[in-house]
């Protein structure tokens, strides 16, 4: 085999494993990808319920303290 062809299958060797490698760093980069964006996901919707919830405190808290105003005022103007 001469020397010319020698070379030429090795670089072709290289680059064929250059390439194997390069597909495998951008399967991991897309799993890394879809991992996150779930993750994200995640985090919008747990983001939601805790609004939600600050919503639901702040209303009941305004309920609270609108009743607990008018039972102080009945019971301190309710002797007049």
């Amino acid at each position: 085999m001469p020397a010319g062809n020698l070379e030429l299958e090795s670089r072709v060797a290289v680059i064929e494993s250059q390439f194997l490698q390069l597909r495998h760093d951008l399967r991991n980069a897309r799993l890394v990808s879809d991992a996150t964006a779930d993750a994200l996901d995640a985090l919008r919707d747990e983001i939601v319920r805790l609004r939600t919830r600050v919503y639901t405190v702040a209303s009941s808290m305004l309920v609270f303290g609108g009743v607990l105003g008018w039972l102080v005022e009945l019971l301190i103007g309710g002797g007049r």
